[in-house]
């Protein structure tokens, strides 16, 4: 019975990888009749200068009309997300090599050439970009209070986004990798890609109210399929999460992270075949909450699906009002606790009249790529 369950499985996932038409393709084809201010949609598929073949291992979505017409036991993804479901090429073994986990980078392509990077899109090497300073760092300064490690950090040295503005201290602990942008400036970069957990101390001046927008990945060791090694595991399933403090001087509190946030996934994995269709896209906002990864077994099964970033998408006057808002976790749930890079400072992030909260979408475990914007007043 296995046997055959396991065959019908394959044909339908056979019969998916050889219907599936060129999306990408007709894109192509449209942007190349169109001039630029022509922004009607092309809706006439070409066929003739599709090559299939059986022995990719890449998924693309179907038209609209495959759809329809799909026979097959298997779901057809209809959402405007990127397929893949095969592991990524690996571009850069190792950005942070004192760390734990090695912090590789990737490049995955779709079956048309699409290309995306994993797990995500970064600044890391970019100079232009600042590292943001140790708050705790196990491979560089650890501080055990967060008030000397604000009196080191002289406010000469913040970045200067108004210079009339005041000046603002931010402490951030993510799982695993942030980048910070103010106002649509990029002011601050994780040193620590993936492990060992770090947290860090970023000084900016600023008028207020002023928009925050953050990258937020969380890092993998199977690149492309969204998996790591865990308590035995080779294979599980890796989780994010972030929370973040903003501070006048040493004591005023005037924004922290928590539900009133929004946030977006355009990097989702991994996804069994068989829930591929729960993944909810309105062009938007994505939901993957739907899915069930309970019964994967290995990184060959299940798919990836990446979305392209609007160009604004860190700018203040970005519209994020159909975005999820932000799910908040404990501390139990993320883990934290007896990490001394989240510990040493829970005076910060736990304040008991304004306790800041671990963000992210509602799916932890799924969305490894993940924007997060809100507005500080």
């Amino acid at each position: 019975m296995k046997r055959v369950l396991v065959l019908i499985s394959f044909v339908a996932l056979f019969s998916l990888l050889v219907s599936c038409k060129s999306e990408d393709l007709a894109q192509t084809q449209s942007e190349q009749r169109s001039t630029s201010n022509n922004k009607s949609e092309v809706t006439t598929t070409t066929t003739t200068e599709v090559t299939t073949t059986t022995t990719t291992k890449k998924v693309e979505e179907p038209t609209p009309a495959e759809i329809q017409n799909y026979s097959g036991s298997g779901h057809i993804y209809q959402n405007r997300g990127k397929v893949t479901n095969a592991l990524a090429n690996v571009i850069s073994p190792n950005l942070y090599e004192v760390g734990g986990r090695k912090s590789a980078l990737g490049m995955v392509s779709t079956k048309y050439g699409k290309t995306f990077t994993v797990p995500g899109e970064n600044n890391y090497l970019n100079d232009a970009v600042p590292f943001a300073r140790d708050l705790y760092n196990p491979h560089g300064t650890m501080f055990e209070q967060a008030d000397i490690a604000s009196l080191a950090y002289d406010n000469k040295e913040a970045f200067v986004i108004d210079e009339n503005g005041e000046v603002i201290t931010a402490y951030v602990f993510a799982n695993n990798y942030f980048e910070m942008y103010i106002n649509g400036v990029p002011i601050a970069k994780d040193r620590v890609p993936y492990t060992q957990y770090n947290s860090s101390i970023i000084k900016f001046k600023v008028k207020r109210p002023f928009n925050v927008a953050i990258k937020a990945i969380d890092w993998e060791e199977s690149l492309g399929v969204g998996r790591e090694e865990n308590k035995g595991k080779q294979y599980s399933a890796t989780d994010g999460g972030i929370v973040f403090v903003f501070k006048k001087g040493l004591k005023e509190v005037i924004g922290v992270s928590d539900s009133s946030y929004k946030v977006r996934s355009f990097y989702t994995a991994p996804i069994p075949l068989e829930y591929i269709s729960a993944i909810k896209d309105d062009g938007k906002s994505v939901d993957s909450s739907a899915v069930d990864i309970s019964g994967m077994k290995d990184d060959s099964v299940g798919v990836s699906i990446f979305w392209y970033k609007p160009e604004n998408v860190y700018k203040p006057d970005f519209d994020d009002s159909a975005w999820q808002d932000a799910t908040e976790y404990s501390n139990e749930f993320i883990s934290v606790d007896e990490l001394p890079a989240y510990s040493n400072f829970q005076n910060i992030f736990d304040d008991e009249n304004v306790d800041a909260k671990f963000i992210w979408t509602n799916s932890l475990t799924l969305d490894n790529e993940v924007i997060i914007r809100g507005t500080v007043n």
